[in-house]
């Protein structure tokens, strides 16, 4: 039924575009030359027409843009309803715009026979309206038959005592093999039987089996010893030596890598185990990064602040050197987030951030962030004197920035009070102490006005 459907097509789409049917529709449609246009319907019936030897042309109708019928050929099957079949009305119907543009086809009934049409716009890329061309599929399955190398015999679907083609030859002891044809709307069209030759067919069907049997048999033979043989050589040997490889991994070493030899797959497994172990190896020192960095300002987090204290604490307990902790405030900073907006306030703290970098030196010398917009700075060997240095240059710093803060009442550009301790480190006291302190001045610092910084020891 496809290569009808294309030949049906392709002579509709002829006729629609070329030819006398085009031009005198347009007559037909104003009822001033419906003789003619009539006439140029009739006119492949007579003089015939591309693919003719091919389709049992049956009748060419045509319809305006809604379908509805406007003139039919004389020529072809007497008898045919003046309009459209079902299937092509309620396809073409459902589709809108410029689908309704687009060719349909379809299998259809009409008292004891089945037709096939093909339906085109007409006129082109300006459609005005419908071409139909109905044929008989009837000589294209028998056309069909004849090509088989098997006999067929092709009945009416609609009655199935009427037979419209049988085989020459006997069908005597052939197995048939019985086929419907339905139209579009699912009713039976044809009936088609297809006569096997149950002896050859069995012998072939044998032979095949047989033939499958024993190859598979075969194969399975060579393949069970040659596994063998390859499983203990190139499998089994190499998994043994690299699951002792992962041993060490797993117990903790991530550092190791596999080394292994044998088949293709041990050795991408391998590469990919050494992958996964790399990944863990750059994830685990991104986790530890992570985890002692503060996001937003790139400093060091609480936590780092922690450690680092803890360690330089113990560090000048033993050599007896004095250890100083600057706490800084912004001032006024919720006041600066409410008056300009949190994402000013961030890039506020960022700026503070880096300012306060810029205001040490010494590579054992940490700032971190403390929590919201207090900062903290660990001086190590640094008694009260380069504690002042340091406060000072926070202060200049700051002011370089020039950051506005309308919302603030010490000062028209951000501000920050600093408080500063200075202690000798001893056993007896916990490192906690010096941030206590370092806390108390930072009040004190407040409490005198802000923008100022407050330094005891």
């Amino acid at each position: 039924m496809q290569h009808l459907g294309k030949q049906a097509y392709d002579v509709a789409t002829t006729l629609s575009v070329q030819g006398a049917i085009p031009d005198a529709f347009s007559s037909a449609l104003e009822h001033t030359g419906m003789d003619d246009f009539i006439k140029s319907l009739d006119d492949p019936f007579v003089t015939g027409f591309v693919g003719a030897y091919e389709l049992d042309l049956v009748k060419i109708r045509a319809y305006d843009l809604e379908f509805n019928f406007v003139a039919e050929s004389n020529n072809g099957v007497v008898g045919l309803p003046p309009q459209m079949p079902i299937i092509l009305d309620q396809l073409g119907r459902d589709r809108k715009g410029v689908a309704r543009t687009k060719a349909l086809a379809g299998l259809w009934q009409h008292a004891d026979r089945s037709y096939y049409s093909a339906l085109v716009p007409l006129g082109g890329i300006f459609v005005s309206g419908y071409l139909e061309v109905v044929v008989d599929p009837l000589i294209n399955l028998i056309a069909l038959s004849t090509e088989m190398d098997y006999p067929m015999s092709i009945r009416s679907g609609i009655n199935p005592a009427t037979v419209y083609y049988a085989p020459e030859e006997s069908v005597a002891g052939l197995l048939p093999v019985e086929y419907v044809l339905n139209t579009d709307l699912g009713k039976p069209a044809y009936i088609l039987t297809n006569y096997e030759d149950i002896a050859n067919l069995s012998a072939g069907i044998n032979k095949i089996v047989f033939n499958t049997i024993f190859i598979f048999v075969t194969l399975i033979v060579i393949v069970l010893f040659a596994a063998i043989w390859l499983f203990q050589h190139f499998l089994f040997k190499p998994m043994n030596l690299m699951l002792e490889e992962i041993r060490h991994v797993t117990d903790g070493d991530i550092s190791r890598d596999l080394h292994t030899t044998g088949l293709a797959e041990i050795a991408m497994l391998a590469e990919e185990f050494n992958k996964m172990a790399k990944e863990i190896r750059c994830r685990e020192a991104e986790l530890t990064r992570l985890s002692v960095v503060d996001e937003l300002t790139k400093l060091a987090n609480r936590r780092r602040f922690d450690e680092v204290l803890k360690n330089e604490y113990l560090i000048a307990c033993r050599t007896e050197k004095p250890l100083s902790v600057l706490m800084i405030d912004i001032d006024y900073f919720k006041l600066f987030n409410d008056t300009y907006g949190h994402l000013a306030g961030d890039d506020c703290l960022k700026k503070v951030a880096a300012a306060l970098e810029r205001a040490v030196s010494r590579p054992a010398d940490l700032v971190a962030r403390y929590g919201g917009e207090e900062f903290v700075i660990i001086l190590p060997d640094t008694a009260a004197r380069g504690e002042r240095v340091v406060a000072e240059n926070i202060m200049n710093e700051i002011a370089k920035l020039a950051i506005s803060h309308s919302g603030s009442v010490v000062d028209s550009k951000i501000t920050v009070s600093i408080g500063g301790y200075t202690l000798m480190p001893s056993s007896q006291y916990e490192p906690v102490v010096i941030v206590a302190e370092a806390d108390k001045s930072l009040y004190l610092a407040k409490e005198a006005g802000r923008n100022r910084f407050v330094l005891r020891s």
